[in-house]
């Protein structure tokens, strides 16, 4: 990827924690799992939610008391869509919903795997289909069949700007079992469109879609803001650790934005992708090798190799 340097030096950099004004990484807690930055995309509030290491348990962030409280046990996956939290159990015998406090709502049954994005929650049954649920516990939908992973996002209900009175839509790519390919949910239960070749992983937020080259690891992002007979795949950089995608509002510009993250392969770094192909801004170095970034509303928070700390990063 081509490197923007910032007009700090690297030394100075590393002595900018916590100094006001500079680019900068403070540490947010110790010891964590899971991460699930919830941003709801209606009322445009964020909410930071983090695992316990060690017990598995799921805590909440309150940053105006700057403290941590636990709301529930362990879980094998946590999701946020539509302002909401959901966890599929342990043993994948079952979904349930957050609802305050440590009040949770048991939702869905069996599965392997949840999804969420664009205010919808998607659910991988033992069986391979995928299902969605309607927003009634116990009440799901099949929607397709067997996909190596899926990706959700889009803007349900969501006004999108300079496009009149047209409303978004929650959006589902997935890749084909093989990973021969990506497919585009078309809305219709069962009836999916193909609108890429092989792919290793793939990222959606907003109305933006990325996937990684098998191959090489290099993303590419899909064109959807054009018309669909003219869209096609852009190379926009080279690889890395693991990607993500921040979105604000609904993710279009002027009333959002949507913003793509990546770590470098060592782990060393953050890049921020500028919206021109090979073209990405460095952070502020965060002096630790890090495993995983989290991103939501704005806010950017990574997961350290060694000792699972985490970390979130103040542009002043």
């Amino acid at each position: 990827m081509k490197k923007i340097f910032s007009i700090l030096i690297l030394g100075l950099v590393f002595l900018s924690f916590g100094a006001h004004g500079a680019p900068h990484w403070e540490q947010a807690w110790g010891s964590v799992g899971t991460v699930v930055v919830n941003h709801d995309q209606a009322d445009e509030t964020t909410k930071l939610f983090a695992t316990k290491y060690d017990t598995g348990d799921i805590y909440r962030y309150w940053e105006d008391q700057d403290r941590w409280t636990k709301i529930g046990g362990p879980g094998k996956t946590f999701v946020a869509t539509g302002g909401r939290l959901y966890k599929l159990a342990e043993d994948g015998s079952s979904t349930w919903r957050y609802d305050g406090e440590e009040a949770w709502t048991q939702v869905g049954g069996l599965a392997t795997e949840i999804y969420g994005g664009g205010g919808k929650l998607y659910s991988v049954k033992p069986d391979g289909n995928i299902y969605e649920y309607t927003g009634t516990p116990g009440k799901w939908t099949m929607i397709g069949g067997p996909g190596r992973t899926f990706a959700a996002a889009g803007a349900e209900g969501g006004l999108l700007p300079g496009h009149g009175d047209e409303y978004g839509r929650a959006k589902l790519y997935g890749i084909a079992p093989d990973g021969a390919g990506v497919w585009e949910y078309s809305g219709v239960p069962e009836v999916w469109i193909q609108i890429g070749g092989p792919a290793a992983q793939i990222y959606a937020g907003g109305f933006n879609l990325y996937a990684t080259n098998p191959d090489t690891g290099e993303i590419y992002q899909y064109q959807t803001q054009l018309p669909e007979p003219e869209r096609d795949w852009i190379r926009i950089g080279g690889s890395a650790r693991m990607f993500a995608v921040d979105v604000v509002g609904c993710g279009v510009p002027p009333l959002g934005s949507t913003d793509l993250y990546g770590i470098f392969p060592d782990g060393t770094g953050v890049w921020k992708y500028d919206g021109i192909p090979d073209q990405w801004e460095e952070l502020a170095q965060p002096g630790a090798t890090l495993a995983e970034i989290y991103v939501g509303g704005g806010e950017v928070y990574a997961v350290t190799e060694s000792g699972r700390t985490l970390w979130r990063y103040f542009e002043s």
